[in-house]
């Protein structure tokens, strides 16, 4: 059988900057009609990172065996370390047996570590999603920079990450915004949320609960919810601005999110 493409698959990345190093977290969605294709019983995930010279900075592999997954939802993790810079990210699919392949590639950009102040991470909105599969490609020779498990932390047996479109009809939403503040020993962080039209620049108004925090050795997560008023099947930002009252400083995150047509 030729080898041929699948459809791409969602995929996003999650960057954050530290004191004791920076990285980068490809994160994907395998849609289920896709895993049902699998057909062998080696399916290779192969994850790259290329800086912006398009020279290969780190690339590592995972067989899995996918007939326990066949006809699931995959969210597949590979985390890098890299130092501050533009970044391209992309995953590779292949199943070894029929030698079919699916890829996808994402831009990222991870900024400079700041010596003092507020920095936040990238957010990771969160949807009510039970019976994904989750596949975690761990860091060469167990080399961690940033603990990402503990960063991202979030009930998988209920809740999932949003690769794909969300309905218009979605009532609300989950953020996990990692924050921390070199040098202050307890920050008070209060933050907030705006969802801007990509194509008008038309801001749409919601509002963000604190309904929690994670603490781990990179700093704090915030856990927010956010109810969705009913919007339009676009493409949107999603901000995060925040402010610490401590050391009265500010800061600014985003990511992408997009409404289908229902």
């Amino acid at each position: 059988r030729s080898p041929g493409y699948f459809v791409s698959f969602p995929i996003s990345c999650l960057s954050l900057a530290s004191a004791k190093g920076s990285g980068v977290q490809i994160l994907a969605r395998v849609p289920g009609e896709v895993t049902t294709k699998f057909e062998g019983e080696r399916v290779e995930y192969m994850a790259l990172v290329f800086d912006s010279k398009n020279e290969i900075r780190d690339v590592r592999h995972l067989d899995a065996d996918p007939r326990p997954y066949r006809g699931r939802p995959i969210v597949f993790t590979s985390a890098a370390p890299v130092e501050p810079g533009y970044y391209t990210c992309r995953l590779v699919i292949r199943d070894l047996e029929s030698g079919l392949s699916a890829v996808s590639s994402v831009r990222v950009f991870v900024p400079a570590t700041a010596q003092s102040g507020l920095r936040l991470g990238t957010p990771l909105l969160l949807q009510e999603e039970s019976g994904c599969a989750y596949l975690e490609l761990s860091q060469r020779n167990g080399h961690l920079t940033l603990p990402w498990a503990q960063i991202y932390a979030f009930d998988r047996t209920v809740l999932s990450p949003i690769e794909e479109k969300i309905s218009a009809q979605t009532g609300r939403l989950l953020a996990l915004v990692p924050f921390s503040v070199p040098g202050v020993s307890e920050p008070d962080v209060a933050p907030s949320v705006r969802l801007v039209e990509a194509g008008t620049a038309q801001a749409w108004p919601v509002t963000a609960s604190l309904v929690g925090t994670i603490r781990h050795s990179w700093g704090e997560t915030a856990i927010l919810e956010i109810p969705i008023p009913a919007l339009k099947p676009r493409d949107y930002f999603f901000y995060v601005n925040g402010l610490d009252r401590t050391s009265r400083t500010a800061a600014y995150t985003f990511t992408g999110l997009t409404v289908r047509e229902d």
